[in-house]
């Protein structure tokens, strides 16, 4: 123990001798660390922490292969509906497609990030409204008969001051007017890691919404992403269009 504090000693009279090079070794080590937890706090939030979905471990990514150029492409609407009705072996699949709209009315326009998504796309996911309830599986049905909109948790507390009759109230999207039936749970953002989503739309609002619906209607429109849950069986074959 005497010759521990002894090299302690030794080694704070070393220290105090060299201040400048004390100082910088101390900076450089500050610098370091702070560099280091940034860099694991950005890899765990990106890569490394489960999405808040029911079940995260039964979640499966479906891409469409096109070669070896674009292994893990998107895919179409119609695409996913095939897929979708034809499907015995996944739990369910839900498809959603990112687009960037102009929200609020022209004294107060934002763009916000969202997401189109399929009708049962909430509920493959087992995602719960904190307010009011997600959208019905006949809501993506008839384009435009349904002009409903679920909003995040940031938008509804930004926007509306966390306005309790939120649900039932009309809100603008790219000069459209669309009823919001719902507010997502706080922890949930969307599906792209690193992308925080403020509002999803039924896809079959597409020709309402978006700049170019023909195109995101048709097979050739490949603007879709395919999520499924797979229970205890996990699926690796790509699925061609």
């Amino acid at each position: 123990m005497m010759t521990l504090l002894n090299d302690l000693r030794y080694g704070a009279k070393m220290l105090w001798k060299s201040r400048a090079v004390t100082v910088v070794a101390a900076i450089s080590l500050a610098i370091g660390i702070g560099a280091n937890s940034a860099i694991f706090s950005l890899a765990n939030s990106l890569l490394l922490r489960p999405r808040p979905v029911s079940h995260p471990e039964q979640l499966v990514e479906l891409y469409v292969s096109e070669g070896e150029q674009q292994p893990y492409a998107s895919t179409s609407y119609p695409s996913y509906v095939d897929l979708r009705d034809h499907n015995d072996v996944l739990s369910g699949l839900a498809a959603y497609g990112i687009s960037q709209f102009n929200f609020g009315d022209a004294n107060e326009v934002e763009q916000i990030w969202g997401e189109v998504v399929s009708g049962n796309y909430f509920d493959v996911l087992g995602v719960a409204a904190q307010k009011g309830r997600t959208f019905l599986a006949d809501e993506d049905v008839v384009p435009r008969r349904n002009p409903v909109v679920v909003i995040s948790n940031s938008l509804w507390q930004r926007r509306f001051n966390s306005d309790p009759e939120i649900v039932g109230k009309t809100v603008t999207l790219n000069e459209q007017p669309l009823t919001v039936i719902g507010v997502a749970p706080p922890q949930y953002t969307g599906m792209m890691r690193g992308l925080s989503i403020e509002i999803w739309v039924p896809t079959a609002m597409m020709p309402a919404v978006e700049t170019t619906p023909r195109i995101a209607l048709r097979r050739s429109g490949r603007l879709m992403r395919i999520r499924a849950m797979c229970g205890s069986t996990i699926v690796h074959d790509n699925l061609a269009d």
